[in-house]
């Protein structure tokens, strides 16, 4: 092939390599397309898994909730179980009766604790916790979960505090069993505010 030949036929051979070049070229770039689609399936896999699992997990935050919840019933229900046997021997602070009222001890108790000063006191940041509540039972039931949190509200090292424990000594109690007394006027004041009638059976 002479020069003049080769030279006739170079851009045809120009345009054939730039034509494999765009090919390999555009080859890549499918591969390229190709892994990135794949990666984005992954990428859209991984997360569905993790909305899977955000679902589990909240699934088994509500069930735990709900455990809390009925493990808060049962602890104040068999609260009130232990005062009624404690109250059936005479030492209990509330009554077997319904309502619940106090008993001869929890009166003593209440007067010489000052419990109805301290409901009076904790009364602001407790009635929030009635808002939404009307009827007398559920009334009840929330002032005895609150019972506690009246002692406990009182502070470490309180001079309250030391004369309810000095109280609970004098008459064998747990200081748990005093928290009652709490609830029994807190559930009043509540029932007092809203209106609602309180009736207690005679004894």
């Amino acid at each position: 092939m002479d020069i003049r030949t080769f030279g006739s036929i170079a851009p045809v051979v120009a345009v054939l390599a730039a034509i494999v070049a765009v090919g390999v070229w555009i080859g890549g770039l499918e591969y390229k397309v190709e892994t990135i689609d794949g990666d984005v399936r992954e990428l859209k896999s991984d997360v569905g898994q993790l909305k899977s699992d955000v679902s589990q997990l909240k699934s088994d935050v509500g069930q735990l909730k709900s455990d809390v919840s009925q493990l808060k019933s049962d602890a104040v229900e068999l609260k009130a179980y232990v005062n009624i046997i404690l109250s059936n021997i005479g030492v209990g602070t509330t009554t077997s009766t319904h309502p619940v009222k106090l008993s001869k001890v929890g009166k003593e108790i209440a007067t010489n604790i000052n419990a109805e000063g301290i409901v009076k006191m904790r009364i602001d940041e407790l009635r929030p916790e009635f808002v939404s509540i009307s009827n007398s039972y559920d009334i009840q039931e929330k002032a005895m979960e609150l019972g506690e949190s009246i002692y406990k509200g009182l502070g470490d090292g309180s001079k309250d505090k030391d004369i309810i424990k000095q109280e609970a000594f004098k008459n064998g109690l747990p200081v748990s069993q005093i928290y009652p007394v709490f609830s029994v006027l807190l559930r009043d004041t509540i029932l007092k505010e809203k209106g609602i009638p309180l009736q207690i059976s005679p004894g």
